[in-house]
């Protein structure tokens, strides 16, 4: 019932110092329940019943008792309605019926009652044991109890008796010992009860079970002892009952026992961590003012951080919060046997709770890994800028002390090319692969990169069907997070050399599968690549150290509430937390590094529907033309046809009169919006170019969904007022999009407030290309540019992107003032060199 929830939560609170229950009874019914008291009547209530009734009792719950010969009732009111429990005897065991329909809660009450009846015969018995004659309600005189006759009878004497308190870690303890004739003494036997007992004897055991229950023991029959367990209620006792105890009999107490009654203390900490043969070594050092606690009291301590601790013959003992906190972070992760990274010494020293000290080894390790970057940075390929190089160079430099790094520079500074420069330095001997985890579409980056900058490395890409297991020995892996996630279950059989997130804010979300995936990767060294480490909240960066460095940050649920409870300080602890393992660069920072304007090619994969399309028109194409591409000469509309349909369903199957498509059906649109959201985020200023509006019309509709908060501009042939857009843009504070086609920006436009420009498709004329490009990087632009060319992988794009890098100055020559692009047809081998498609898997 919910009433009895409501009993329990109002009621289950600190001993009540008095009672207040209404209590009738006749000196037979005392005489009558003593007797039944004799037995062992808790071993009929289950430990639940007994636990919730003793919680009823001390509390002071119960309302009224009625005790006859007969039976008792124990009643007790909640919100105004009166419950109760009718305990009868039979058959040497109570039987209880209860007005409620809850068992359990009127068990409870029954339990509680027994300890009001325990309480009422100790309350009334006298202490000597002489019945008194007691006035009867009609004013008459009663017998003697039964008991006390037959104790006269047989002739024995009850034994004298005392009460020993002690204290251990658990708790307070109070046994009980009968003292014989001869000085001898014999423990009172709890688990038998009062078998064997005397009247008188029986009287005294009851009557010091009442008060243990009235103070809030608990008996433990194997033990043959009472024990009190929470620190609060051994105060309790010690400052108001004891004394009362030492009334009614002789209790010995340990030395230093009342200790425990003094006012909680609070332990000062601090520690030194020591690099050994077995790993980490912590030490701890705690004190109680000037006094050292010894190795026991200190891993008693360590053991119960959280709470109160009991320190028998000192007193009682706790940690200030924070460092109770770290104290019990600490203990999860350091654990017996195992052998820990150092850098979980800098996760410990950072926490200004502790005072740590780190010996000489790990301050000479922690020296190494903060020193600047040395003159190494030479050593790395000179193709690379210099702050290419120091980033490299300081990627080693982390990797060589245990620790594992994210590499966070802004997008465009080129995180893929410095990590592709450390996989390819490759130690003699060396078999184990290597591994990258990237988004599809920037499979083809790295891909591209590999190709160009370090030709020698051996790349497969994970597929179905073509694994780990099928190509082993020294190779890079690329793997999406797809293809990673389908093939979790192979990741325990191999070990890499180096696993590398790329775009590693796609394991933002602790419990997602891809995040499990990554996280049950085996590799000596790990590294993060990301510009955008926190999207959406500090949860995002600690799901990606929990992959590059477990522990660093904490438990999730630690990190959380700091964040919850100091949401200003939490962030300046965190930085200075990762600051050792984080390089982070922007644009501004290395601008005099940079050239004026740096070309970034994009490839993008496409998706399912822009495959399906580009193969239906190349296959069309070649049942119709053939194969060879010199016949076509005479026929240049049809080509120049041909290659509009393959660019247009390269770019967005939309495009295609035929097709009706979503924006993210195209591959395109969808790394667009990929790399829209850092710049946006960085408020940063963006133009996007395209030869076919309708290729902006899609990639406005992308915008409203995904960045719908982002101020766009446009300029076509439509446009009236050319001077409005472009005004509104170049004076906009902040981030801005700024979408134009080729032939209405070619002239007369100047953007240079942007620091970016994307081209959604590559132009077969160089000239126009850059004359667009001009619109942004031109005279008044104080920033250095970024050009991104998106370019679908495996399509006529590439091909013509790939003979453009190869053949500049024959493509300028042939290519630059050409109208149809018949040319081309002298420059491919065949119609399916040119046009052919790639097979890549997601």
């Amino acid at each position: 019932m919910a009433c009895y929830a409501v009993l329990l939560s109002r009621h289950a609170q600190p001993m009540a110092e008095s009672r207040t229950s209404q209590r009738r009874y006749s000196p037979a019914a005392l005489e009558t329940w003593f007797t039944r008291l004799q037995n062992d009547w808790e071993q009929h209530f289950t430990l639940d019943e007994l636990r919730d009734g003793r919680a009823l009792y001390r509390s002071g719950a119960v309302r009224s008792l009625e005790v006859s010969v007969g039976d008792a009732i124990v009643s007790t009111q909640v919100e105004r309605q009166l419950f109760y429990a009718i305990v009868d005897w039979s058959q040497e065991r109570p039987a209880v019926r209860v007005s409620s329909d809850d068992r359990h809660y009127g068990h409870a009450l029954a339990v509680a009652g027994f300890y009001e009846i325990e309480e009422l015969v100790a309350d009334e018995i006298p202490a000597d044991s002489e019945w008194a004659v007691a006035k009867a309600a009609a004013g008459g005189e009663l017998p003697r109890p039964v008991s006390e006759a037959r104790l006269e009878n047989t002739g024995q004497k009850a034994r004298p008796y005392k009460v020993r308190i002690n204290a251990t870690p658990q708790g307070l303890w109070a046994r009980a010992v009968w003292v014989n004739a001869d000085g001898s003494e014999e423990p009172w036997k709890l688990e038998t009860g009062t078998v064997g007992l005397v009247e008188s004897e029986r009287e005294k055991l009851i009557r010091l079970m009442s008060l243990t229950h009235k103070v809030g023991f608990v008996r433990m029959a194997r033990q043959n002892a009472w024990q009190l367990r929470e620190p609060a209620d051994i105060q309790t006792f010690l400052r108001q009952y004891l004394e009362k105890w030492k009334s009614l009999f002789p209790v010995e107490l340990e030395a230093g026992l009342m200790k425990l009654a003094e006012p909680v203390r609070v332990v000062r900490v601090s520690g030194r961590m020591e690099k050994g043969a077995e790993g980490l070594g912590l030490k701890w050092r705690l004190r109680d003012g000037d006094r050292e606690f010894t190795p026991g009291e200190t891993e008693l301590l360590l053991r119960r951080a959280r709470g109160t601790v009991i320190i028998p013959g000192q007193g009682l003992f706790r940690f200030e919060e924070r460092e109770a906190e770290a104290l019990s972070e600490w203990q999860g992760v350091l654990r017996p046997g195992e052998r820990l990274p150092e850098y979980l010494a800098l996760s410990l020293f950072a926490d200004e709770s502790l005072k740590l000290e780190l010996g000489p080894q790990l301050k000479g390790w922690r020296d190494r890994l903060l020193k600047a970057v040395p003159d190494e940075e030479k050593a790395w390929p000179g193709f690379l800028r210099s702050y290419q190089r120091r980033g490299t160079a300081w990627l080693a430099r982390v990797l060589s002390t245990g620790c594992h790094p994210l590499l966070a520079d802004e997008m465009g500074l080129g995180k893929t090319l410095q990590t592709a420069a450390l996989i390819a330095r490759r130690p003699a001997g060396e078999i184990r692969p290597d591994l990258v985890v990237c988004p599809a579409s920037v499979v083809p980056v790295w891909q591209g990169e590999m190709e160009r900058f370090f030709p020698g490395v051996k790349v497969e890409v994970l597929r179905t069907g073509h694994d780990f297991a099928h190509v082993p020995g020294p190779v890079l892996w690329l793997a999406s997070y797809t293809q990673l996630r389908r093939h979790k279950s192979l990741l325990d059989k191999v070990e890499f050399r180096h696993a590398i997130l790329d775009e590693a804010q796609n394991i933002k979300n602790p419990e997602a599968k891809v995040t499990l995936a990554a996280a049950a990767i085996k590799a000596a060294h790990r590294l993060a690549l990301t510009g955008t480490p926190i999207e959406n909240s500090g949860l995002d960066l600690w799901t990606i150290f929990r992959f590059l460095m477990p522990g660093l940050l904490g438990s999730r649920r630690r990190f959380e509430d700091l964040a919850e409870k100091d949401p200003l300080e939490f962030p300046r602890r965190i930085r200075r937390q990762v600051q050792s393992f984080v390089l982070r660069r922007t644009k501004n920072e290395v601008a005099k590094e940079l050239p004026s304007k740096v070309e970034v090619p994009v490839p993008c994969l496409m998706t399912e529907t822009q495959q399906r399309e580009y193969r239906r028109l190349a296959n069309e194409a070649l049942k119709q033309h053939g194969d060879q591409l010199g016949l076509l000469r005479d026929r240049p509309l049809s080509f120049f046809t041909l290659l509009t349909r393959l660019r247009q369903a390269s770019c967005d199957p939309g495009l295609l009169p035929w097709v009706k498509a979503d924006w993210k059906d195209s591959g395109k649109l969808r790394v667009l919006m990929d790399l829209l959201g850092p710049m946006m985020q960085a408020g940063q200023k963006v133009v996007i170019f395209s030869q076919f509006t309708g290729l902006l019309d899609r990639a406005r509709e992308a915008l409203k969904e995904r960045l719908p908060d982002t101020a766009v501009y446009r300029l076509d042939g439509r446009t009236t007022d050319r001077a409005k857009p472009v005004r509104e843009f170049q004076t906009k504070p902040g981030a801005a999009i700024f979408l134009a086609s080729l032939k209405a920006s070619g002239t007369g436009v100047t953007l240079h407030a942007a620091e970016n420009v994307i081209l959604l498709d590559p132009w077969w004329n160089p000239a126009a290309e850059a004359q667009a490009v001009d619109r942004v990087h031109r005279i008044g632009q104080s920033k250095t540019v970024f050009v991104y060319r998106l370019t679908a992988s495996g399509t006529v794009e590439e091909r013509v992107e790939r003979m453009k890098a190869e053949k500049r100055l024959l493509f300028d020559e042939v290519v630059g003032g050409l109208k149809d692009l018949s040319e081309l047809t002298q420059h491919f081998d065949s119609l399916r060199d040119l046009i052919g498609l790639d097979s890549d898997e997601e």
